[in-house]
Protein backbone atom coordinates (compact mmCIF):
# COMPACT_ATOMS: atom_id res chain seq x y z
CA UNK A 1 0.00 0.00 0.00
CA UNK A 2 1.37 3.48 -1.35
CA UNK A 3 2.35 5.94 1.59
CA UNK A 4 -0.55 8.20 0.18
CA UNK A 5 -3.58 5.29 0.38
CA UNK A 6 -2.68 5.02 3.79
CA UNK A 7 -2.75 8.19 4.90
CA UNK A 8 -6.44 8.30 3.44
CA UNK A 9 -7.11 5.00 5.22
CA UNK A 10 -6.23 6.41 8.74
CA UNK A 11 -7.85 9.37 7.58
CA UNK A 12 -11.40 7.95 6.91
CA UNK A 13 -10.77 5.44 10.31
CA UNK A 14 -10.40 8.59 12.30
CA UNK A 15 -13.62 10.38 10.90
CA UNK A 16 -15.41 7.47 11.66
CA UNK A 17 -14.59 7.85 15.47
CA UNK A 18 -17.23 10.22 17.10
CA UNK A 19 -15.03 13.52 18.71
CA UNK A 20 -15.79 14.05 22.35
CA UNK A 21 -15.12 17.40 24.16
CA UNK A 22 -12.69 16.91 26.88
CA UNK A 23 -13.52 17.63 30.42
CA UNK A 24 -11.70 20.37 32.16
CA UNK A 25 -12.13 20.35 35.75
CA UNK A 26 -11.72 23.11 38.36
CA UNK A 27 -9.35 23.11 41.38
CA UNK A 28 -9.31 26.68 42.88
CA UNK A 29 -6.00 26.29 43.60
CA UNK A 30 -5.11 29.91 42.62
CA UNK A 31 -7.77 31.84 42.81
CA UNK A 32 -11.62 32.17 41.76
CA UNK A 33 -10.72 33.86 38.36
CA UNK A 34 -12.63 30.76 35.45
CA UNK A 35 -9.98 32.59 33.20
CA UNK A 36 -6.94 31.55 35.38
CA UNK A 37 -5.44 28.70 33.94
CA UNK A 38 -3.99 27.41 37.49
CA UNK A 39 -7.37 27.19 38.89
CA UNK A 40 -8.21 24.19 36.28
CA UNK A 41 -6.75 20.70 36.50
CA UNK A 42 -4.21 19.90 33.40
CA UNK A 43 -3.61 24.01 33.51
CA UNK A 44 -6.08 25.50 31.15
CA UNK A 45 -9.83 26.78 31.27
CA UNK A 46 -12.95 25.34 29.20
CA UNK A 47 -13.16 26.36 25.52
CA UNK A 48 -15.43 25.74 23.03
CA UNK A 49 -17.34 22.35 23.56
CA UNK A 50 -15.45 21.63 26.29
CA UNK A 51 -17.47 20.69 29.70
CA UNK A 52 -16.57 22.58 32.61
CA UNK A 53 -17.09 20.12 35.59
CA UNK A 54 -17.14 21.00 39.43
CA UNK A 55 -16.75 17.84 41.39
CA UNK A 56 -16.17 16.49 45.10
CA UNK A 57 -16.55 18.63 48.04
CA UNK A 58 -16.68 22.84 46.62
CA UNK A 59 -13.39 24.03 46.77
CA UNK A 60 -13.02 27.59 48.85
CA UNK A 61 -12.19 29.25 45.59
CA UNK A 62 -15.43 28.66 43.48
CA UNK A 63 -15.82 30.14 40.08
CA UNK A 64 -16.11 33.54 39.44
CA UNK A 65 -16.56 34.07 35.49
CA UNK A 66 -14.75 36.98 35.10
CA UNK A 67 -14.88 36.99 31.28
CA UNK A 68 -17.72 36.22 28.17
CA UNK A 69 -17.16 32.54 28.22
CA UNK A 70 -18.12 29.61 25.75
CA UNK A 71 -18.61 26.00 27.12
CA UNK A 72 -20.35 23.21 25.66
CA UNK A 73 -21.67 21.99 28.83
CA UNK A 74 -21.39 23.35 32.92
CA UNK A 75 -21.16 19.96 34.64
CA UNK A 76 -21.92 19.71 39.01
CA UNK A 77 -21.17 16.27 40.14
CA UNK A 78 -21.53 17.14 43.40
CA UNK A 79 -24.04 19.66 45.37
CA UNK A 80 -23.16 22.81 47.37
CA UNK A 81 -21.60 24.94 44.44
CA UNK A 82 -22.17 28.70 43.34
CA UNK A 83 -20.93 29.54 39.87
CA UNK A 84 -20.88 33.49 40.07
CA UNK A 85 -19.81 36.54 37.84
CA UNK A 86 -18.76 39.85 40.00
CA UNK A 87 -18.04 41.37 37.18
CA UNK A 88 -21.26 41.13 35.55
CA UNK A 89 -20.46 38.49 32.52
CA UNK A 90 -21.90 35.34 31.20
CA UNK A 91 -21.72 31.91 30.00
CA UNK A 92 -22.67 30.52 26.66
CA UNK A 93 -23.04 27.51 25.52
CA UNK A 94 -22.77 25.23 22.41
CA UNK A 95 -24.04 22.08 23.00
CA UNK A 96 -27.35 20.67 24.21
CA UNK A 97 -26.64 19.26 27.49
CA UNK A 98 -26.25 23.28 28.56
CA UNK A 99 -25.90 22.07 32.70
CA UNK A 100 -26.53 19.18 34.93
CA UNK A 101 -26.54 19.22 37.88
CA UNK A 102 -26.18 16.23 40.54
CA UNK A 103 -25.75 15.17 44.38
CA UNK A 104 -28.17 15.70 47.20
CA UNK A 105 -28.68 19.59 47.61
CA UNK A 106 -28.31 22.98 45.82
CA UNK A 107 -26.04 24.17 42.96
CA UNK A 108 -26.49 27.74 42.10
CA UNK A 109 -25.76 29.39 38.82
CA UNK A 110 -25.44 32.89 39.37
CA UNK A 111 -24.44 33.91 35.96
CA UNK A 112 -25.95 35.75 32.95
CA UNK A 113 -26.75 32.37 30.64
CA UNK A 114 -27.35 32.31 26.58
CA UNK A 115 -27.38 29.50 23.83
CA UNK A 116 -25.56 29.49 20.82
CA UNK A 117 -28.09 28.71 18.56
CA UNK A 118 -28.33 25.08 19.90
CA UNK A 119 -31.93 23.82 19.00
CA UNK A 120 -32.99 21.77 22.31
CA UNK A 121 -30.76 23.41 25.35
CA UNK A 122 -31.49 21.81 28.23
CA UNK A 123 -30.61 22.20 31.82
CA UNK A 124 -30.77 19.20 34.12
CA UNK A 125 -31.35 18.34 37.81
CA UNK A 126 -30.48 15.12 39.48
CA UNK A 127 -32.36 13.23 42.14
CA UNK A 128 -32.52 15.08 45.31
CA UNK A 129 -30.77 18.16 43.53
CA UNK A 130 -31.68 21.44 43.25
CA UNK A 131 -30.38 23.77 40.56
CA UNK A 132 -30.99 27.66 41.28
CA UNK A 133 -30.33 29.82 37.99
CA UNK A 134 -30.89 33.70 39.10
CA UNK A 135 -30.29 35.64 36.28
CA UNK A 136 -32.03 36.50 33.38
CA UNK A 137 -30.90 34.16 29.87
CA UNK A 138 -31.23 34.81 26.04
CA UNK A 139 -32.94 32.25 24.33
CA UNK A 140 -32.77 31.96 20.75
CA UNK A 141 -34.17 28.09 20.20
CA UNK A 142 -36.21 25.71 22.18
CA UNK A 143 -34.88 25.19 25.69
CA UNK A 144 -35.69 22.01 28.21
CA UNK A 145 -35.55 20.43 31.33
CA UNK A 146 -34.99 17.19 32.53
CA UNK A 147 -34.06 15.00 35.50
CA UNK A 148 -36.33 14.13 38.71
CA UNK A 149 -34.87 16.96 40.41
CA UNK A 150 -35.73 20.46 40.85
CA UNK A 151 -34.44 23.31 38.48
CA UNK A 152 -35.57 27.10 40.16
CA UNK A 153 -35.22 30.08 37.12
CA UNK A 154 -35.21 33.48 39.16
CA UNK A 155 -34.72 35.36 36.31
CA UNK A 156 -36.50 35.67 33.22
CA UNK A 157 -36.10 34.72 29.52
CA UNK A 158 -36.49 36.46 26.13
CA UNK A 159 -37.70 34.24 24.01
CA UNK A 160 -39.87 33.60 20.61
CA UNK A 161 -39.20 29.94 21.43
CA UNK A 162 -40.76 27.38 23.37
CA UNK A 163 -40.00 25.46 26.62
CA UNK A 164 -39.99 21.87 26.56
CA UNK A 165 -40.75 20.37 30.05
CA UNK A 166 -39.56 16.81 30.05
CA UNK A 167 -39.61 16.11 33.55
CA UNK A 168 -39.21 16.92 37.46
CA UNK A 169 -40.15 19.93 38.94
CA UNK A 170 -39.51 23.70 36.88
CA UNK A 171 -40.54 26.48 39.32
CA UNK A 172 -40.12 30.03 37.63
CA UNK A 173 -39.49 32.98 40.33
CA UNK A 174 -39.44 36.04 38.44
CA UNK A 175 -40.29 38.63 40.36
CA UNK A 176 -41.92 40.40 37.22
CA UNK A 177 -43.68 37.39 34.59
CA UNK A 178 -42.07 34.76 32.97
CA UNK A 179 -42.70 34.89 29.29
CA UNK A 180 -43.66 31.85 27.31
CA UNK A 181 -43.48 33.34 23.87
CA UNK A 182 -44.19 30.36 21.83
CA UNK A 183 -45.59 28.67 24.99
CA UNK A 184 -44.43 25.16 27.04
CA UNK A 185 -45.01 21.84 27.03
CA UNK A 186 -44.99 19.97 30.46
CA UNK A 187 -44.97 16.25 30.12
CA UNK A 188 -46.31 13.43 31.77
CA UNK A 189 -45.12 13.53 35.72
CA UNK A 190 -43.73 16.64 35.40
CA UNK A 191 -44.31 20.17 37.42
CA UNK A 192 -44.57 23.72 36.26
CA UNK A 193 -45.17 26.14 39.03
CA UNK A 194 -43.34 28.82 40.69
CA UNK A 195 -43.77 32.09 41.82
CA UNK A 196 -43.77 34.49 39.27
CA UNK A 197 -46.75 36.66 39.44
CA UNK A 198 -47.51 35.92 35.77
CA UNK A 199 -47.31 33.60 33.24
CA UNK A 200 -47.21 35.76 30.02
CA UNK A 201 -47.86 34.04 26.78
CA UNK A 202 -47.83 35.31 23.02
CA UNK A 203 -50.10 35.19 20.05
CA UNK A 204 -51.51 31.43 19.66
CA UNK A 205 -49.45 30.14 22.15
CA UNK A 206 -50.07 27.91 24.59
CA UNK A 207 -49.01 26.21 28.10
CA UNK A 208 -50.20 22.83 27.33
CA UNK A 209 -49.83 19.83 29.89
CA UNK A 210 -49.47 16.40 29.04
CA UNK A 211 -52.31 14.15 30.81
CA UNK A 212 -50.61 13.16 33.88
CA UNK A 213 -48.41 16.71 34.77
CA UNK A 214 -49.27 19.17 37.51
CA UNK A 215 -49.27 22.95 37.29
CA UNK A 216 -48.69 24.51 40.94
CA UNK A 217 -48.64 27.70 41.71
CA UNK A 218 -46.25 29.92 44.33
CA UNK A 219 -43.14 29.10 46.19
CA UNK A 220 -41.05 26.60 45.80
CA UNK A 221 -42.89 23.22 45.61
CA UNK A 222 -43.05 22.63 49.44
CA UNK A 223 -46.27 23.56 50.95
CA UNK A 224 -47.22 26.88 52.35
CA UNK A 225 -43.70 28.24 50.72
CA UNK A 226 -44.97 31.90 49.03
CA UNK A 227 -48.28 31.00 48.44
CA UNK A 228 -49.22 33.33 46.05
CA UNK A 229 -51.77 33.92 42.66
CA UNK A 230 -50.37 33.15 39.88
CA UNK A 231 -51.68 35.21 36.44
CA UNK A 232 -51.61 33.61 33.19
CA UNK A 233 -52.06 36.32 30.66
CA UNK A 234 -51.87 36.84 27.17
CA UNK A 235 -49.37 39.22 26.11
CA UNK A 236 -52.07 41.72 24.66
CA UNK A 237 -55.87 42.17 24.92
CA UNK A 238 -56.13 40.44 21.29
CA UNK A 239 -53.66 37.26 21.34
CA UNK A 240 -55.12 34.32 21.04
CA UNK A 241 -53.80 32.37 24.01
CA UNK A 242 -54.39 29.11 26.01
CA UNK A 243 -53.58 26.91 28.82
CA UNK A 244 -54.40 23.56 28.77
CA UNK A 245 -54.39 21.17 32.14
CA UNK A 246 -54.42 18.17 29.52
CA UNK A 247 -56.97 15.39 31.06
CA UNK A 248 -58.41 13.39 33.89
CA UNK A 249 -54.35 12.16 35.30
CA UNK A 250 -52.90 15.61 35.55
CA UNK A 251 -53.62 17.35 38.67
CA UNK A 252 -53.44 21.33 39.40
CA UNK A 253 -51.97 21.85 42.86
CA UNK A 254 -53.39 23.93 45.04
CA UNK A 255 -51.99 25.31 49.22
CA UNK A 256 -54.76 26.66 51.51
CA UNK A 257 -53.10 28.65 54.03
CA UNK A 258 -53.48 28.63 57.59
CA UNK A 259 -56.02 32.00 57.27
CA UNK A 260 -58.93 32.52 55.20
CA UNK A 261 -57.71 34.22 52.17
CA UNK A 262 -54.15 32.40 52.25
CA UNK A 263 -54.08 30.08 49.63
CA UNK A 264 -52.94 29.88 46.29
CA UNK A 265 -55.14 31.04 43.35
CA UNK A 266 -55.05 31.00 39.70
CA UNK A 267 -56.10 34.26 38.10
CA UNK A 268 -57.15 33.87 34.49
CA UNK A 269 -56.19 37.07 32.17
CA UNK A 270 -56.25 35.73 28.39
CA UNK A 271 -58.04 37.48 25.69
CA UNK A 272 -61.85 38.06 26.67
CA UNK A 273 -63.21 36.57 23.11
CA UNK A 274 -60.93 33.50 22.38
CA UNK A 275 -58.57 32.62 25.17
CA UNK A 276 -59.68 29.88 27.55
CA UNK A 277 -57.58 27.98 30.64
CA UNK A 278 -59.06 24.53 29.97
CA UNK A 279 -59.45 22.11 33.23
CA UNK A 280 -59.99 18.86 31.03
CA UNK A 281 -61.82 17.11 34.42
CA UNK A 282 -57.98 16.93 36.29
CA UNK A 283 -57.80 16.73 39.69
CA UNK A 284 -57.99 19.93 42.24
CA UNK A 285 -55.45 18.26 44.31
CA UNK A 286 -55.68 20.56 47.87
CA UNK A 287 -52.73 20.89 50.69
CA UNK A 288 -53.15 21.95 54.16
CA UNK A 289 -51.19 22.59 57.18
CA UNK A 290 -51.96 21.55 60.73
CA UNK A 291 -54.90 24.23 60.95
CA UNK A 292 -57.53 25.18 58.09
CA UNK A 293 -59.97 27.81 59.04
CA UNK A 294 -63.49 27.46 57.92
CA UNK A 295 -64.75 29.29 54.71
CA UNK A 296 -64.99 30.20 51.28
CA UNK A 297 -61.57 29.75 49.04
CA UNK A 298 -61.23 31.72 45.93
CA UNK A 299 -59.03 29.33 43.81
CA UNK A 300 -59.77 30.54 40.13
CA UNK A 301 -61.03 33.86 39.24
CA UNK A 302 -61.10 35.38 35.85
CA UNK A 303 -59.85 39.24 35.17
CA UNK A 304 -60.75 38.78 31.02
CA UNK A 305 -60.61 35.69 29.45
CA UNK A 306 -62.61 32.19 30.45
CA UNK A 307 -62.40 29.52 32.32
CA UNK A 308 -64.19 25.83 30.87
CA UNK A 309 -64.46 22.65 32.46
CA UNK A 310 -64.67 21.22 36.15
CA UNK A 311 -62.01 19.11 38.32
CA UNK A 312 -62.26 15.16 37.56
CA UNK A 313 -61.62 14.51 41.30
CA UNK A 314 -60.63 16.62 44.49
CA UNK A 315 -57.84 15.55 47.33
CA UNK A 316 -56.93 17.27 50.63
CA UNK A 317 -53.44 16.28 51.32
CA UNK A 318 -53.49 13.12 48.84
CA UNK A 319 -56.79 11.66 50.05
CA UNK A 320 -59.92 12.25 48.33
CA UNK A 321 -62.23 14.61 49.91
CA UNK A 322 -65.28 13.73 52.61
CA UNK A 323 -67.83 16.16 50.90
CA UNK A 324 -69.63 16.95 53.77
CA UNK A 325 -66.43 18.59 54.32
CA UNK A 326 -64.78 20.30 51.10
CA UNK A 327 -67.74 21.99 48.69
CA UNK A 328 -66.49 23.03 45.08
CA UNK A 329 -68.56 25.64 43.14
CA UNK A 330 -68.36 26.94 39.44
CA UNK A 331 -69.24 30.48 39.26
CA UNK A 332 -69.92 32.41 36.10
CA UNK A 333 -66.09 33.68 36.84
CA UNK A 334 -64.74 32.11 39.45
CA UNK A 335 -64.00 28.53 41.08
CA UNK A 336 -64.42 28.64 44.95
CA UNK A 337 -63.63 25.83 47.31
CA UNK A 338 -65.89 25.66 50.61
CA UNK A 339 -64.07 24.14 53.74
CA UNK A 340 -65.86 23.29 56.79
CA UNK A 341 -64.67 21.08 59.83
CA UNK A 342 -61.39 19.86 58.26
CA UNK A 343 -58.12 19.57 61.10
CA UNK A 344 -55.39 18.24 59.46
CA UNK A 345 -55.18 14.41 58.87
CA UNK A 346 -52.70 14.67 61.52
CA UNK A 347 -54.53 16.52 64.12
CA UNK A 348 -57.89 14.69 63.27
CA UNK A 349 -56.03 11.14 64.60
CA UNK A 350 -54.50 12.73 68.11
CA UNK A 351 -58.10 13.44 68.36
CA UNK A 352 -59.47 9.95 68.13
CA UNK A 353 -57.02 8.94 70.16
CA UNK A 354 -57.77 11.25 72.79
CA UNK A 355 -61.38 10.72 72.41
CA UNK A 356 -60.49 6.90 72.93
CA UNK A 357 -58.87 7.73 75.77
CA UNK A 358 -61.61 9.85 77.31
CA UNK A 359 -63.99 6.94 76.75
CA UNK A 360 -61.89 4.47 78.56
CA UNK A 361 -61.01 6.91 81.69
CA UNK A 362 -64.83 7.14 81.95
CA UNK A 363 -65.45 3.16 81.67
CA UNK A 364 -62.55 2.77 84.32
Amino acid sequence: MSASRGLVVLLLLLSAVPFAWADAVWTGDMNTKWSEPSNWLGGAMPLGGEIATLTGAPTANQPDVNLWATVGTLNFESAGWTVTSAGGYGLSFNTVNAITSAGAGVNTVDVALSDSYVQGMTFQAGTDNTLVITRDFTQRRDYGTAGDGTIIFQGTGSSNQTWLLNAGTTLFNHPTQQNFDSGTTVAAGSTLGGAAPAFQISAYGTIALADGASLSPGGDGVYGDLISALRIKSASATTRAYADMGGTASSLVMDLGSTLGSNDQIIVDLSASNGYFYLRGCELALRGGAVLADGDYTILTEATGNYSGTFGTVTYNGAPVDPSQFQVTYNPDSVVVSVTGVPEPATAGLIALGALALAARRRR
